[in-house]
């Protein structure tokens, strides 16, 4: 049986951020009319299944003890016969090196490891490797990869492709109502939080609170807490802080819901995260905080209508700078969050 020379498979099998940062490139491969299948992990699967450009969403977890599903994926993978595979940012990880080898993908392209050490080092492997232009977003590295498949790039087209049911919206709108949503008022998301992992990547609990209680001055303005199960510690932290208490959602929805329900939200600030990146397929204007060690070109939210604030030490950045910044966004939709004095932000 011979191959499909128009069906794909994309790697989008790191984190939520990284995977979002693959969608234009997903939806330039449609487009030109591939057939793309997605690689996903338990988290990114989500964003599969609600991406319309992507045939099937494919969970591969290469975990020991999953072992037997593990290899039945793999042969149903190998049935599709697909002609291309193309890893996209971060395409490092030695354990997807040998994937499309194993499934005989002919055309496999990714982009060139940092790595240098032999044994980490499987370049060799693939046909087609690019370097990463770091003067660019990852979503621009990742499209350059068009160019391995002799495929043009548009200069124009750059689409985040998330289609959500409207099933979905009345039952997720339904469920916040309940716990004191208001789709009246302008709506801020904050994710105060990030893996735990990466904690150097959060900005402190308490400055959220304190921006929060500057913020809420504003009656016509709603603060919506994001974030996942093992950020529920944040919670405490932030509510004992707050004068006007926010609708907090951390925990309490699946990845679905929270996609759905970051679409509501009119501005969106947040630390680096995979939710900070959700908010940019529905072009929602994000305040971006950034420490020293994360690079904000490469991975910071794609487009130029968001604001990002980096410090060397991300808690050295100010409540003020940041307040600063949402004023910015919300007088350019016209509205403005007024100044109750004396208002101290530090």
């Amino acid at each position: 049986m011979s191959r499909n020379d128009r069906r794909v498979l994309v790697q989008m099998n790191s984190g939520i951020g990284d995977a979002i940062l693959s969608l234009p490139l997903i939806h330039e491969l449609k487009r030109k009319g591939f057939e793309v299948y997605a690689l996903t992990n338990q988290n990114t699967n989500t964003l599969g299944e609600l991406c319309p450009d992507i045939q099937k969403s494919i969970i591969l977890d290469y975990r020991i003890t999953n072992i037997i599903n593990t290899f039945r994926v793999i042969c149903s993978l190998n049935k599709l016969k697909i002609m291309h595979f193309i890893g996209t940012l971060p395409s490092n990880r030695v354990r997807d090196f040998f994937l499309p080898i194993i499934l005989r993908i002919p055309t496999r392209v990714k982009h060139i490891s940092p790595r240098i050490e032999k044994y980490q080092n499987y370049d060799f492997l693939f046909g087609g490797t690019i370097p990463v232009d770091i003067h660019e977003n990852n979503v621009e590295s990742n499209l350059m990869l068009l160019h391995l498949l002799n495929e043009e790039v548009d200069p124009k087209e750059r689409k985040f492709y998330i289609s959500l049911p409207a099933r979905l919206i009345e039952d997720v709108k339904e469920k916040l109502k309940k716990w004191g949503y208001c789709d009246e008022k302008f709506v801020v998301g904050i994710h105060p939080g990030c893996k735990e992992t990466w904690s150097f990547k959060r900005w402190p609990a308490e400055k959220f609170a304190d921006l929060i209680n500057v913020m809420t001055r504003q009656s016509d303005l709603q603060v919506i807490l994001f974030g996942g199960p093992d950020e529920e510690n944040l919670t405490e932290l932030i509510l004992r802080k707050t004068k006007i208490r926010p609708l907090n959602l951390i925990g309490k929805l699946s990845l679905k819901e929270t996609v759905c329900a970051i679409s509501f939200c009119a501005m969106f600030i947040s630390n680096d995260s995979g939710l900070m990146h959700i908010a940019t397929v529905f072009g929602t204007p994000i305040i971006g905080l950034f420490g020293g060690r994360s690079n904000e070109v490469l991975i910071g939210p794609y487009g130029s209508q968001h604001i990002v604030i980096q410090n060397s030490d991300i808690k050295n950045i100010t409540v003020g700078e940041v307040y600063k910044a949402a004023n910015r966004l919300l007088t350019n939709k016209k509205v403005c969050l007024r100044t109750v004095q004396p208002v101290q932000v530090h």
